[in-house]
Protein backbone atom coordinates (compact mmCIF):
# COMPACT_ATOMS: atom_id res chain seq x y z
CA UNK A 1 0.00 0.00 0.00
CA UNK A 2 1.52 3.29 -1.13
CA UNK A 3 0.77 6.92 -0.33
CA UNK A 4 -0.02 7.65 -3.99
CA UNK A 5 -2.63 4.87 -3.99
CA UNK A 6 -4.28 6.31 -0.88
CA UNK A 7 -4.33 9.80 -2.42
CA UNK A 8 -5.98 8.37 -5.51
CA UNK A 9 -8.49 6.38 -3.45
CA UNK A 10 -9.45 9.43 -1.36
CA UNK A 11 -9.81 11.61 -4.48
CA UNK A 12 -12.03 9.07 -6.22
CA UNK A 13 -14.43 8.89 -3.28
CA UNK A 14 -14.49 12.62 -2.50
CA UNK A 15 -15.15 13.47 -6.15
CA UNK A 16 -17.43 10.43 -6.64
CA UNK A 17 -15.74 9.85 -9.99
CA UNK A 18 -12.75 8.03 -11.45
CA UNK A 19 -12.49 10.49 -14.33
CA UNK A 20 -12.63 13.59 -12.11
CA UNK A 21 -10.00 12.10 -9.78
CA UNK A 22 -7.78 11.40 -12.79
CA UNK A 23 -8.13 15.01 -13.94
CA UNK A 24 -7.37 16.38 -10.47
CA UNK A 25 -4.29 14.17 -10.03
CA UNK A 26 -3.06 14.63 -13.62
CA UNK A 27 -3.35 10.89 -14.28
CA UNK A 28 -5.04 8.83 -16.94
CA UNK A 29 -8.30 7.16 -15.97
CA UNK A 30 -6.73 3.75 -16.57
CA UNK A 31 -3.93 4.64 -14.13
CA UNK A 32 -6.51 5.54 -11.48
CA UNK A 33 -8.36 2.26 -12.08
CA UNK A 34 -5.08 0.32 -11.85
CA UNK A 35 -4.19 1.92 -8.50
CA UNK A 36 -7.63 1.19 -7.03
CA UNK A 37 -7.46 -2.40 -8.33
CA UNK A 38 -4.03 -2.75 -6.71
CA UNK A 39 -5.45 -1.65 -3.35
CA UNK A 40 -8.39 -4.03 -3.68
CA UNK A 41 -6.08 -6.94 -4.53
CA UNK A 42 -3.76 -6.16 -1.61
CA UNK A 43 -6.67 -5.82 0.86
CA UNK A 44 -8.63 -8.68 -0.69
CA UNK A 45 -11.88 -6.71 -0.77
CA UNK A 46 -13.93 -4.41 -2.97
CA UNK A 47 -13.64 -0.71 -2.16
CA UNK A 48 -16.19 0.71 -4.60
CA UNK A 49 -19.40 -0.41 -6.26
CA UNK A 50 -19.66 1.11 -9.75
CA UNK A 51 -22.84 1.35 -11.79
CA UNK A 52 -23.59 3.26 -14.97
CA UNK A 53 -25.22 6.03 -12.92
CA UNK A 54 -23.25 6.35 -9.70
CA UNK A 55 -20.29 5.37 -7.60
CA UNK A 56 -20.80 3.98 -4.09
CA UNK A 57 -18.30 3.00 -1.43
CA UNK A 58 -18.37 -0.36 0.36
CA UNK A 59 -18.25 -0.78 4.13
CA UNK A 60 -14.58 -1.81 3.82
CA UNK A 61 -13.99 1.28 1.69
CA UNK A 62 -15.45 3.52 4.40
CA UNK A 63 -13.01 2.06 6.94
CA UNK A 64 -10.06 2.55 4.60
CA UNK A 65 -11.18 6.13 3.83
CA UNK A 66 -11.07 7.05 7.54
CA UNK A 67 -7.53 5.70 7.94
CA UNK A 68 -6.37 7.05 4.58
CA UNK A 69 -7.39 10.61 5.54
CA UNK A 70 -5.41 10.34 8.79
CA UNK A 71 -2.38 8.91 6.99
CA UNK A 72 -2.41 11.71 4.42
CA UNK A 73 -2.75 14.34 7.16
CA UNK A 74 0.15 12.79 9.03
CA UNK A 75 2.20 12.82 5.82
CA UNK A 76 1.55 16.55 5.47
CA UNK A 77 2.32 17.12 9.13
CA UNK A 78 5.62 15.24 8.82
CA UNK A 79 6.62 17.37 5.84
CA UNK A 80 5.82 20.52 7.79
CA UNK A 81 7.69 19.47 10.92
CA UNK A 82 10.94 18.44 9.24
CA UNK A 83 11.15 21.76 7.40
CA UNK A 84 13.41 24.45 8.87
CA UNK A 85 11.53 26.52 11.46
CA UNK A 86 8.97 28.43 9.44
CA UNK A 87 5.98 29.69 11.34
CA UNK A 88 3.09 30.66 9.09
CA UNK A 89 -0.08 32.51 10.03
CA UNK A 90 -3.71 32.05 9.08
CA UNK A 91 -5.54 35.39 9.31
CA UNK A 92 -9.03 34.59 10.48
CA UNK A 93 -12.05 36.79 11.16
CA UNK A 94 -14.95 35.15 12.98
CA UNK A 95 -18.26 35.90 14.62
CA UNK A 96 -18.79 35.12 18.31
CA UNK A 97 -20.34 31.62 18.24
CA UNK A 98 -17.68 30.00 15.99
CA UNK A 99 -14.90 31.73 17.94
CA UNK A 100 -16.09 30.51 21.33
CA UNK A 101 -17.62 27.12 20.56
CA UNK A 102 -16.17 25.73 17.31
CA UNK A 103 -12.68 27.12 16.77
CA UNK A 104 -10.96 26.12 20.06
CA UNK A 105 -11.39 22.40 19.41
CA UNK A 106 -10.82 22.75 15.66
CA UNK A 107 -7.55 24.66 16.05
CA UNK A 108 -6.32 22.30 18.76
CA UNK A 109 -6.84 19.30 16.47
CA UNK A 110 -5.48 21.12 13.40
CA UNK A 111 -2.21 22.05 15.08
CA UNK A 112 -1.58 18.40 15.89
CA UNK A 113 -1.16 17.94 12.13
CA UNK A 114 0.38 21.37 11.41
CA UNK A 115 2.29 22.52 14.54
CA UNK A 116 4.06 25.32 12.66
CA UNK A 117 0.81 27.05 11.77
CA UNK A 118 -0.23 29.95 13.98
CA UNK A 119 -3.45 31.96 13.93
CA UNK A 120 -4.32 35.63 14.01
CA UNK A 121 -7.99 35.80 15.01
CA UNK A 122 -10.32 38.79 15.15
CA UNK A 123 -13.75 38.32 16.75
CA UNK A 124 -16.69 40.56 15.81
CA UNK A 125 -20.24 40.33 14.50
CA UNK A 126 -20.99 38.47 11.27
CA UNK A 127 -21.53 41.84 9.54
CA UNK A 128 -18.12 43.20 10.59
CA UNK A 129 -16.49 39.88 9.70
CA UNK A 130 -17.86 40.22 6.16
CA UNK A 131 -16.44 43.76 5.96
CA UNK A 132 -13.02 42.50 7.14
CA UNK A 133 -12.93 39.95 4.33
CA UNK A 134 -14.18 42.38 1.66
CA UNK A 135 -11.56 44.94 2.72
CA UNK A 136 -8.79 42.34 2.61
CA UNK A 137 -7.98 42.84 6.29
CA UNK A 138 -8.40 39.09 6.89
CA UNK A 139 -8.16 36.10 4.54
CA UNK A 140 -10.83 33.74 5.87
CA UNK A 141 -14.08 34.49 7.69
CA UNK A 142 -16.48 32.36 9.72
CA UNK A 143 -20.02 33.70 10.03
CA UNK A 144 -23.47 32.61 11.16
CA UNK A 145 -25.49 33.56 8.08
CA UNK A 146 -25.45 32.84 4.36
CA UNK A 147 -24.69 35.79 2.15
CA UNK A 148 -24.89 36.49 -1.57
CA UNK A 149 -22.06 38.74 -2.66
CA UNK A 150 -20.44 38.56 -6.10
CA UNK A 151 -17.01 39.16 -4.59
CA UNK A 152 -17.23 36.37 -2.00
CA UNK A 153 -17.33 32.59 -1.89
CA UNK A 154 -19.63 31.39 0.90
CA UNK A 155 -19.52 27.70 1.87
CA UNK A 156 -21.33 25.86 4.66
CA UNK A 157 -19.10 24.06 7.17
CA UNK A 158 -21.10 23.52 10.37
CA UNK A 159 -24.69 23.34 11.56
CA UNK A 160 -26.43 23.87 14.88
CA UNK A 161 -29.91 24.79 16.09
CA UNK A 162 -31.49 27.81 17.72
CA UNK A 163 -33.15 27.15 21.09
CA UNK A 164 -35.14 29.31 23.49
CA UNK A 165 -33.38 29.73 26.84
CA UNK A 166 -35.10 30.82 30.05
CA UNK A 167 -34.23 31.21 33.73
CA UNK A 168 -34.40 27.96 35.67
CA UNK A 169 -37.04 29.01 38.19
CA UNK A 170 -40.47 27.71 39.24
CA UNK A 171 -42.34 29.90 36.76
CA UNK A 172 -40.46 28.60 33.71
CA UNK A 173 -40.24 25.07 35.10
CA UNK A 174 -44.05 25.08 35.14
CA UNK A 175 -44.16 26.32 31.53
CA UNK A 176 -41.81 23.52 30.53
CA UNK A 177 -43.96 20.94 32.32
CA UNK A 178 -46.99 22.30 30.46
CA UNK A 179 -45.06 21.96 27.20
CA UNK A 180 -46.09 25.44 26.08
CA UNK A 181 -45.63 26.26 22.42
CA UNK A 182 -43.28 28.83 20.94
CA UNK A 183 -46.02 31.40 20.37
CA UNK A 184 -46.83 31.39 24.10
CA UNK A 185 -43.22 31.44 25.24
CA UNK A 186 -42.17 34.32 23.01
CA UNK A 187 -44.60 36.63 24.88
CA UNK A 188 -42.09 36.71 27.76
CA UNK A 189 -39.57 39.59 28.16
CA UNK A 190 -37.02 39.06 25.39
CA UNK A 191 -33.27 39.72 25.11
CA UNK A 192 -31.85 39.74 21.56
CA UNK A 193 -28.48 40.11 19.83
CA UNK A 194 -27.53 43.34 18.08
CA UNK A 195 -28.09 44.18 14.41
CA UNK A 196 -25.51 42.54 12.14
CA UNK A 197 -25.32 39.38 14.25
CA UNK A 198 -25.68 36.03 12.48
CA UNK A 199 -27.68 34.79 15.46
CA UNK A 200 -30.11 37.68 15.10
CA UNK A 201 -30.42 36.93 11.39
CA UNK A 202 -31.39 33.32 12.21
CA UNK A 203 -33.85 34.54 14.87
CA UNK A 204 -35.49 37.00 12.47
CA UNK A 205 -35.99 34.15 10.01
CA UNK A 206 -37.78 32.23 12.77
CA UNK A 207 -40.02 35.23 13.50
CA UNK A 208 -40.79 35.49 9.79
CA UNK A 209 -41.73 31.81 9.55
CA UNK A 210 -43.90 32.17 12.66
CA UNK A 211 -45.43 35.40 11.24
CA UNK A 212 -44.37 37.37 14.29
CA UNK A 213 -43.83 41.14 14.14
CA UNK A 214 -41.36 43.01 16.34
CA UNK A 215 -44.22 45.11 17.69
CA UNK A 216 -45.73 41.91 19.12
CA UNK A 217 -42.59 41.19 21.17
CA UNK A 218 -41.47 42.48 24.58
CA UNK A 219 -37.86 43.25 23.65
CA UNK A 220 -36.20 44.59 26.80
CA UNK A 221 -32.57 44.63 25.58
CA UNK A 222 -30.31 44.22 22.56
CA UNK A 223 -26.83 43.04 23.45
CA UNK A 224 -23.69 42.54 21.34
CA UNK A 225 -22.22 39.83 23.58
CA UNK A 226 -23.49 36.26 23.93
CA UNK A 227 -22.06 35.79 27.44
CA UNK A 228 -23.86 38.89 28.68
CA UNK A 229 -27.15 37.59 27.28
CA UNK A 230 -26.65 34.24 29.05
CA UNK A 231 -25.89 35.99 32.35
CA UNK A 232 -28.99 38.16 32.00
CA UNK A 233 -31.16 35.08 31.46
CA UNK A 234 -29.54 33.25 34.41
CA UNK A 235 -30.39 36.24 36.60
CA UNK A 236 -34.05 36.18 35.59
CA UNK A 237 -34.23 39.28 33.39
CA UNK A 238 -35.94 37.50 30.51
CA UNK A 239 -35.64 34.83 27.84
CA UNK A 240 -33.57 34.69 24.67
CA UNK A 241 -33.00 32.69 21.51
CA UNK A 242 -29.48 31.42 21.10
CA UNK A 243 -27.33 28.82 19.40
CA UNK A 244 -27.45 25.53 21.33
CA UNK A 245 -23.63 25.35 21.09
CA UNK A 246 -23.42 28.37 23.38
CA UNK A 247 -25.48 26.95 26.26
CA UNK A 248 -24.63 23.25 26.56
CA UNK A 249 -22.63 23.74 29.78
CA UNK A 250 -25.33 25.92 31.35
CA UNK A 251 -27.96 23.27 30.59
CA UNK A 252 -25.74 20.56 32.06
CA UNK A 253 -25.27 22.64 35.24
CA UNK A 254 -29.04 23.34 35.47
CA UNK A 255 -28.48 27.10 35.34
CA UNK A 256 -31.02 27.62 32.56
CA UNK A 257 -33.85 25.81 30.81
CA UNK A 258 -34.09 25.26 27.07
CA UNK A 259 -37.16 24.92 24.87
CA UNK A 260 -36.84 23.51 21.37
CA UNK A 261 -38.55 25.30 18.49
CA UNK A 262 -40.60 22.94 16.36
CA UNK A 263 -40.23 22.86 12.57
CA UNK A 264 -37.28 25.23 12.49
CA UNK A 265 -34.38 24.55 10.15
CA UNK A 266 -30.89 24.08 11.49
CA UNK A 267 -28.81 27.19 12.02
CA UNK A 268 -25.77 26.98 9.74
CA UNK A 269 -22.29 28.48 9.82
CA UNK A 270 -20.29 29.48 6.76
CA UNK A 271 -16.73 30.01 5.56
CA UNK A 272 -16.24 33.12 3.45
CA UNK A 273 -13.28 34.37 1.42
CA UNK A 274 -12.66 36.63 -1.56
CA UNK A 275 -13.45 34.99 -4.89
CA UNK A 276 -10.55 36.55 -6.77
CA UNK A 277 -8.03 36.44 -3.94
CA UNK A 278 -5.37 33.78 -4.35
CA UNK A 279 -5.39 32.17 -0.90
CA UNK A 280 -2.06 30.47 -0.19
CA UNK A 281 -1.70 26.73 0.41
CA UNK A 282 -1.80 27.23 4.19
CA UNK A 283 -5.19 28.91 3.97
CA UNK A 284 -6.54 26.38 1.46
CA UNK A 285 -5.59 23.47 3.71
CA UNK A 286 -7.38 25.05 6.66
CA UNK A 287 -10.52 25.70 4.59
CA UNK A 288 -10.54 22.07 3.43
CA UNK A 289 -10.05 20.90 7.01
CA UNK A 290 -13.02 23.00 8.21
CA UNK A 291 -15.21 21.54 5.48
CA UNK A 292 -14.25 18.00 6.53
CA UNK A 293 -15.18 18.25 10.24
Amino acid sequence: MEIRQLKTFVSVWELKSFSKAAKKLFLTQSSVSTQIKGLEDELNCKLFIRTTKELNITSQGKILYKYAKNILRLEEAAKEEVKPENKEFIHLATSSIPSAHILPEVISEYRKFYPNINFEIEVDSSEHTIVNILDGAMEIGLIGKKINNKRLICEEFYSDEIVVITPNNKYYQKLKEENVNFERLIKEPLILRENGSGTLNAIENIFKEKQLKKDDLKIIARVNDTQTIKNMVINGLGISLISSLAVSELVRDNKILTFNINKIKERKFYIIYLKNNQINDVGKKFINYLKSI
